[in-house]
């Protein structure tokens, strides 16, 4: 079934975009600066952020939809580009551009029912993957689930689309449409209720994002360790396009009958000789998928998440040792943790230059024990 079809979004998203007022989206182009990724199209773009992007995202511009009733939404990958098979992490951001507060429910819908997400194949249109997907859990929402956004105001959230996308390579686009929440009772417990016990008048609207572009990438060459039983692990040469190093990390199965899944976290690095695993709080994907058919799967190693192996870690308050790394060559090889099978595959050691100065761009990770409520990040307001 086609996106814009299920959803009834064109058409009364075109009825309202009138509804914006010149300050309010000015306003609202000053509070978003921080939610950088992605260059928009179709509609203008925002100017590019004057502060630091996040750790191992690029400072580009999103891709604002028309707005509606006050409000516009956007798509905003955390990554430019992504691998086959790759999980796809994503911000949606809601802003208000009226001249008046707006209340909104930011709650990550789990049934592709009033907030979806889909990939759409080049050319074609086609739907290549959807999310977000959360295995059938019918979750209540909760107070801290609603945000009145002031004039200029922004929220996001962040979401995962499981299995990524599969081959051919090309580039792609993200879009997030929202439904009509309050007609969504069946499958979003509590919404009539919460409204009236807080005294609620939520936004309620049918608005989509602008298309966003996505990349997906072919399998780099990679340099491959020994056969450790059928799989191989293999590295592909260091991507220092983004604030931090991003390294391509491959499993090599054969061609399988089957689709199959791994996981990043079961990733060790050796970087300069220490060990290294990837901090479970800097980021939400973690699966990666071998397609039926295919050979190989990969993801992406993010050096700056990295905290050191085998020893006590105060996930919330230490340094990411790896976050800003000195000028100059250095050694990296990965290790493929099967635990199942109790297998370690390791790859190839590489050496790769890092440039004076590029390490003065990647702000270390911060994870503070009061972060927003269930993952909202306000901007703005």
């Amino acid at each position: 079934m086609r996106f814009r079809s299920l959803l009834y979004v064109s058409f009364l998203a075109a009825l309202s975009a009138g509804c914006s007022t010149r300050e309010g989206r000015e306003a609202a182009d000053r509070a978003i600066q921080g939610a950088d990724d992605v260059a928009a199209a179709p509609v203008v773009p925002d100017p590019p952020p004057k502060t630091p992007a996040a750790d191992g995202e690029r400072m580009e511009p999103l891709a604002w939809g028309t707005a509606v009733e006050g409000i516009q939404i956007a798509a905003r990958p955390v990554r430019g580009n992504y691998g086959p098979g790759e999980e796809i992490e994503y911000d949606i951001l809601y802003r208000n551009v009226s001249d008046r507060e707006i209340t909104v429910c930011v709650h990550g819908d789990p049934f592709y029912v009033w907030t979806w997400t889909v990939v759409r194949y080049p050319g074609t249109g086609q739907i290549a993957a959807a999310g977000p997907h959360a295995n059938g859990v019918r979750p209540a929402l909760e107070r801290s689930d609603f945000v009145t956004l002031p004039p200029g105001g922004a929220a996001q959230r962040r979401e995962t689309i499981r299995g990524g996308v599969d081959p051919p390579p090309g580039q792609y686009t993200l879009q997030v449409a929202i439904s009509k929440i309050n007609r969504m009772e069946k499958y979003i417990h509590g919404f009539d209720e919460m409204c009236r016990k807080h005294h609620l008048a939520v936004w309620t609207g049918v608005a989509e994002s602008a298309l966003t572009p996505l990349a997906i990438i072919p399998f780099p060459e990679a340099a491959w360790g020994g056969k450790a039983v059928d799989l191989e692990c293999g590295i592909g040469a260091p991507d220092l396009s983004a604030p931090t190093v991003a390294v391509p990390a491959l499993l090599r199965v054969g061609v399988t009958d089957k689709r199959l899944s791994f996981r990043r976290s079961q990733f060790g690095v050796e970087f300069d000789g220490k060990r290294y695993v990837t901090c479970r709080l800097c980021s939400k994907a973690d699966a990666f998928d071998v397609a039926r058919g295919q050979d190989k799967g990969m993801t992406h190693i993010i050096v700056g998440h990295l905290v050191p192996a085998g020893r006590s870690w105060d996930w919330w308050d230490s340094p990411h040792p790896l976050a800003r790394l000195a000028p100059g060559p250095h050694r990296i090889r990965l290790v493929y943790h099967d635990k199942e099978a109790k297998v370690e595959a390791p790859s190839a050691e590489i050496t790769f230059e890092v440039p004076p100065g590029y390490g003065d761009r990647a702000p270390n990770p911060e994870h503070k024990k009061k972060e927003a409520p269930r993952g909202f990040v306000l901007q703005g307001g």
